[in-house]
């Protein structure tokens, strides 16, 4: 063959390697969006013989676009299973759409799950390279998942998503409250998860969100070791609760300051441990940081004087610093769980010493004394002058 002909069969040959690449290349294994179903929550409840009862929440399409109708926006599937890749296969037989983990924005598990523990869950939850490791998870207190997942969302089209936002408006750092970042904390070994928590209640009333009597969701479960709920903070406890662990970052709070209201916006919250060691006494300062915007002051107080002004940072000071002191002592004697990471902070500063505590850190946990430091500076006062 002469050298032309070579050159000539290579550069056909070239062309005809590109040409293919090019009609070949894509994705073979692609699903169709219309082909998978649109999963937006799980439920988990526990079932007899140590199975597990899976309830999944489903965006129905053809509700959610004009013409929906009456038609609810959603539907809700459950089965029992040994496990719960047993029950996603169990469900697949149910539905004419393939199962799509990625879509799931939260995972709702029912108290009495909550309370037996965990842990057999948390291997799916990171493992499942299909699922949203991002996921919210939230405990359904005085009720099963299946049936939060089976009420309706409110304003939002699913209970999911309801839950989702009223989490995000409440201060809480939205990573925090995901299946993965449970899941990392679990594995430590100086600190416990918390949990956001929910209820039931507006299926028996639709009229209760414009009438105000909606359950309260300012709650949290406290977990222990073994991934099992052993105690609930609501309200004032909770959020200086969250505040003490690190989980906020900005959140409004009312005192009563000189007998009357003062509400001051929080933002950059943020919080300091510090932890000392003589002998077998384990002492831990921890400091707690903000600037704040009063938001309404009903005191006769004149915050354009800046006297005035420093007399309600001291009182809010103050009464966060005996809050914290009084919510910290109970949940060291009557939880008896480290949801604040105090042990994290001992480990970091005296590796030695927690070499030999980490062992039964529960038991030296609610030995530990603590002192609590509030620092709030107030930036801007809002409207100036009196009230």
């Amino acid at each position: 063959m002469s050298k032309f002909k070579r050159v000539r069969s290579q550069l056909s040959a070239a062309i005809m390697i590109a040409v293919l690449m090019g009609i070949t290349t894509g994705c073979w294994d692609m699903v169709e969006p219309n082909e998978r179903s649109i999963w937006v929550g799980s439920g988990v409840d526990s079932a007899a013989g140590r199975k597990i009862d899976l309830s999944v929440q489903i965006a129905v399409p053809r509700a959610l676009g004009e013409g929906g109708g009456q038609q609810k926006p959603y539907l809700v599937k459950s089965t029992v299973g040994r496990n719960l890749e047993d029950c996603f296969q169990r469900l697949q037989a149910q539905l004419s759409r393939q199962i799509f983990l990625g879509h799931r924005h939260a995972v709702f598990v029912g108290q009495k799950t909550a309370e037996t523990g965990m842990r057999r869950l948390m291997d799916e939850f990171g493992r499942n390279p299909r699922s949203n490791i991002r996921a919210k998870l939230f405990l359904v207190k005085g009720a099963t998942a299946k049936a939060f997942l089976a009420e309706s969302g409110g304003i939002e089209y699913f209970s999911t998503e309801k839950a989702i936002r009223q989490t995000r408006f409440n201060g809480i750092n939205d990573k925090m409250t995901t299946m993965i970042f449970f899941k990392e904390v679990l594995q430590r070994d100086g600190m416990r998860p918390l949990m956001q928590v929910v209820e039931t209640g507006t299926e028996k009333d639709p009229k209760s969100e414009a009438e105000g009597s909606e359950p309260s969701h300012r709650e949290i479960a406290l977990f222990n070791n073994s991934a099992a709920a052993v105690g609930y903070l609501q309200e004032e406890e909770a959020i200086a609760a969250l505040w003490a662990a690190g989980y906020l970052e900005d959140q409004m709070v009312t005192e009563t300051v000189y007998g009357q209201e003062v509400t001051i916006d929080l933002h950059h919250m943020k919080r300091t441990l510090k932890s000392k060691i003589e002998g077998e006494n384990v002492e831990l300062k921890l400091i707690l940081r903000a600037q704040g915007i009063v938001d309404e002051n009903d005191t006769d107080l004149n915050l354009f004087i800046y006297s005035d002004m420093k007399k309600v940072e001291q009182a809010f000071n103050q009464k966060i610093e005996q809050q914290m002191n009084t919510m910290i002592k109970m949940v060291q004697q009557k939880y008896k769980t480290d949801i604040f990471g105090f042990g994290e902070d001992i480990h970091r500063r005296h590796p030695k010493q927690w070499s030999q505590m980490k062992g039964n850190w529960d038991e030296r946990f609610p030995k530990v004394k603590v002192t609590v430091i509030s620092n709030i500076v107030i930036r801007h006062i809002g409207e100036r002058g009196p009230k």
